[in-house]
C-alpha cells in the first residue's frame, strides 16, 4: 500500500466480499438465488439510518468462507465486546463500518512507515459505488475520500495490454493518461459525511 525508504509495505484488506456473500445468504433465506438490487438499495438505507455501532476485524481468519457468514459475523463483533447485530441493517452497518476502520487504520500504519503526510484516499472499483463505505471512511480517517472511477480494474488491464503492444512505452506513460470521468468524482468530507451520505445501489464486489 505505501513504501518506506527501500521497504515496500503491502497489505491485503477484506473489500466487499462480505457485503456480497451476507447478501447471497439472505437472498438464498428468502427463496432467491441471488440478492436483486433493490435488497442493497434498502440494506444500505436501513445501514445509514442504523444505531448500531459494533464493529468487528475484517481479516479475521474465521470470516474467510462464505456459508453460514452471518453467525460468523455475529460472533465476531460479540468477541469485541459488542452486542451483536440484530436486523439486516444492523448487520450491513457493521460489515461498512469495520471495513472503513480497517482501510483507516491501515493508512495510518503506511504513512507512520513512510512518514509521509496523506492528504485524502480515494476509493475505486465496486466500492465507489457504496456512499455509506466511501463517508464512513472519511468519518473514520479524517480525510477526504475520492470515490471512483468504478471501472479501475478494467482501466489497468486495458493499458497493460496497451504496455505489452508497444502502444504505450512503461507503466509511468500509462498512468500520465488524462482519462474523462464525465462530472468527476464524488467526494466526501470527515465532517457530517455520514449525515449527507446517500445510500446508492452497485456491485458490491
Amino acid at each position: 500500500m505505501g513504501a518506506a525508504g527501500d521497504t515496500l509495505l503491502v497489505k491485503n484488506l477484506s473489500g466487499m466480499w462480505l457485503l456480497q456473500q451476507t447478501l447471497r445468504e439472505w437472498a438464498e433465506a428468502d427463496g432467491s438465488s441471488a440478492a436483486p438490487i433493490e435488497m442493497l438499495t434498502d440494506l444500505l438505507a436501513a445501514a445509514a439510518d442504523s444505531h448500531y455501532r459494533g464493529r468487528f476485524d475484517p481479516a479475521d481468519p474465521s470470516l474467510q468462507a462464505p456459508d453460514g457468514l452471518t453467525a460468523r459475523i455475529a460472533a465476531a463483533c460479540t468477541a469485541t465486546g459488542s452486542a451483536p447485530p440484530t436486523s439486516r441493517g444492523d448487520f450491513v452497518r457493521a460489515i461498512v463500518d469495520s471495513l472503513a476502520a480497517a482501510y483507516a487504520d491501515t493508512l495510518r500504519v503506511a504513512a507512520d512507515l513512510s512518514r509521509r503526510r496523506l492528504e485524502r484516499i480515494r476509493i475505486v472499483g465496486g466500492g465507489a459505488r457504496n456512499d455509506l463505505l466511501c463517508a464512513l471512511t472519511a468519518e473514520r480517517s479524517g480525510l477526504p475520500v475520492i470515490a471512483g472511477p468504478v471501472e479501475a480494474s478494467v482501466r489497468g488491464v486495458l493499458l497493460q495490454v496497451a504496455v505489452a503492444a508497444g502502444d504505450l512505452t512503461d507503466a509511468a506513460s500509462a498512468r500520465g493518461i488524462v482519462v474523462d470521468d464525465g462530472d468527476g468524482p464524488a467526494r466526501f468530507h470527515p465532517a457530517a459525511a455520514v449525515a449527507t451520505a446517500t445510500p446508492t445501489i452497485g456491485d458490491p464486489s
